[in-house]
């Protein structure tokens, strides 16, 4: 795929003096790595199986849900996300045909893509913990700032959200680095583990994780906005990606400060409206102020969600 080399290029070169022989390296470097990576971590085999009848022409509600059904936690995750908030159920399903009729082949290829994802990295502790609470309530902010702004397709920003930071959970579990040696706080600020990342590894876990997603199949434009979400100069040329990547950071950076409140909330907003992202999204001035208790509570939701 040309765009994603045109990403990895660009994530590789950061550095515009860079020279071509560390280029070759860093190339070499990342794709060692994703081989090591990606065999730790296999897309989940039911999940993919509905991932493949979902791409099919011809497939049907029965084939998809006696597919789903085949992995009872699974099965349970796609009920659960379905009913949440986040994609908007008009009423309760109890059934996976219910939920496919009503959420149609999209949506239900994105729920069954986010549940199959965070079942691969379950609860445990210390920063792989944080990361994938980080992750699901980064995912609910992302959601609740795309509803309100209408900018972007709010569920496209629910599972970006959910995925933006996976490269650090493969990152962990493959032993190349722990975090350990930075603080929880560093590990987890939105512009600092992934210049540690490019320092110890040569490569960040955005463009990781982008990778990853693009062998997993996923949504293009999903794995776009994960890749680039630590290279904002580049997404911002691209009007496609850069509107849903700032409301990516956005939701990164408040989700940070709900779990590490080291200013007040309205120094934070002050804050924000100084940065990169919000410049480039131009949102409405009073918009964090307005809708803040709805980021808080979708927060509370998500990490309730996705517990265990």
């Amino acid at each position: 795929m040309k765009w994603l080399a045109n990403s990895v290029l660009a994530a590789l070169c950061w550095d515009a003096d860079i020279e071509q022989s560390r280029d070759d390296k860093l190339n070499d470097n990342i794709i060692y790595r994703i081989g090591i990576l990606t065999g730790i971590k296999t897309f989940p085999v039911v999940a993919g199986h509905v991932i493949a009848l979902l791409n099919k022409p011809d497939f049907t509600v029965d084939e998809i849900a006696d597919t789903i059904r085949k992995d009872p936690a699974l099965a349970a995750g796609v009920l659960r996300l379905a009913n949440s908030a986040f994609f908007s159920p008009s009423r309760r399903v109890v059934t996976l045909d219910q939920a496919f009729i009503r959420l149609g082949r999209d949506t239900v290829q994105e729920v069954v893509f986010a549940v199959a994802t965070m079942k691969m990295f379950p609860s445990s502790y210390g920063p792989a913990k944080a990361i994938r609470d980080h992750c699901a309530a980064t995912a609910a902010i992302s959601h609740a700032i795309a509803e309100y702004l209408e900018t972007t397709n709010k569920e496209i920003m629910f599972l970006s959200g959910l995925m933006h930071d996976i490269g650090k959970m493969l990152i962990i579990d493959s032993g190349e680095l722990s975090y350990c040696e930075k603080t929880l706080l560093e590990t987890m600020q939105s512009d600092v583990s992934h210049s540690y990342e490019r320092e110890k590894l040569g490569f960040d876990h955005a463009i990781l994780a982008g990778q990853v997603l693009s062998k997993w199949k996923l949504d293009n434009q999903i794995v776009n906005i994960v890749a680039w979400h630590h290279l904002e100069s580049l997404a911002y040329t691209d009007p496609k990606v850069g509107p849903s990547v700032a409301i990516l950071r956005i939701a990164d950076q408040i989700e940070t400060h709900l779990s590490f409140p080291i200013k007040t909330k309205e120094d934070f907003i002050t804050d924000m409206k100084s940065s990169a992202d919000w410049n480039f999204l131009q949102p409405n001035d009073n918009f964090l102020d307005e809708i803040w208790e709805t980021l808080v509570s979708s927060r509370d939701s998500a990490l309730t969600l996705f517990a265990g």
